[in-house]
């Protein structure tokens, strides 16, 4: 008979408290490195106190993945439970979070690690979509099958409202970048196969910059999955996020609407005022 299965995933997934705890998923958290001080993401700091923090006192701010025993006794308290684990990694081109979750799983046996190639809500749809295979009864071979498979569908971008954070960080390094930066324009940034690039840019007031952003992903699409979307965001206003909530719902009926705020596991690299529309193409 199948043990029950435990999906995973690092805290950089930005799933939501609720959502964690409502679909039993089990959260590792992220090292945040703020100045010479380290902080678990979330737990210790959020992404506008690491903001007020860089920019009051000029410090650097970045990540650094659970250490290799930080997943070995996350995996052995639930394998002591009884559960197989299909823990959803950060993709492998942007941290080692995937190869230390390997190595920990290895050690601990009836573990499956998959390589999001994502980030943020692109990991989070697809731990989500492994908490409702499991919920059908599908055991952790199975899951970590179906994830392999699912992870090139996801369609992961974002609009940054400025790429001081990313250019810090060394994601994007190039001259275009620095272009973009220096005229002040808001530049979508997609993730494909595990890596950054730059994509269309926009010129104008935020507000207006992310509801042009949401039309030119989802109007008049066929091939999108509509079981769920995320709306990941690091917005100083919240309240621009009625309106985005609004179009996506009127631009294409999702089942569930999801809105996560980002931790600072991707706000160090995103800054302040990042919102990305992210979901799952169909098979």
């Amino acid at each position: 008979m199948d043990k029950k299965v435990k999906i995973s995933v690092e805290s950089g997934a930005d799933i939501p408290a609720d959502v964690l705890e409502t679909r039993g998923i089990n959260n590792i958290p992220v090292y945040v490195i703020a100045g010479n001080q380290s902080y678990y993401d979330v737990i210790d700091i959020t992404p506008y106190q690491m903001f007020e923090m860089v920019e009051k006192e000029k410090i650097s701010a970045t990540t650094s993945a659970p250490s290799e025993h930080d997943y070995y006794e996350s995996f052995s308290k639930l394998h002591e439970e009884g559960m197989d684990v299909v823990h959803v990694s950060t993709t492998s081109s942007a941290s080692v979070c995937y190869q230390n979750a390997v190595n920990a799983g290895k050690r601990v046996g009836d573990v499956w690690v998959v390589d999001s190639r994502n980030a943020t809500s692109g990991v989070a749809l697809l731990a989500l979509y492994a908490a409702d295979l499991a919920a059908l009864g599908k055991n952790a071979k199975e899951i970590y099958s179906e994830l392999l498979s699912a992870t090139s569908r996801i369609e992961m971008s974002c609009i940054l409202d400025t790429l001081s954070y990313v250019l810090k960080g060394g994601r994007i390094i190039s001259m275009a970048a620095k272009g973009v930066e220096l005229l002040n324009l808001k530049p979508c940034v997609e993730l494909r196969n595990g890596k950054l690039s730059l994509g269309k840019k926009y010129r104008g007031k935020l507000e207006h910059v992310l509801m042009r952003y949401v039309r030119d992903r989802l109007a008049d699409r066929t091939d999108i999955d509509l079981k769920r979307v995320f709306i990941a965001n690091s917005l100083l206003d919240k309240t621009l996020i009625k309106p985005i909530i609004d179009l996506v719902k009127s631009l294409q009926p999702f089942e569930e609407v999801l809105v996560a705020d980002v931790g600072c596991a991707i706000s160090c690299h995103a800054g302040p005022n990042a919102l990305g529309v992210i979901f799952m193409r169909k098979s």
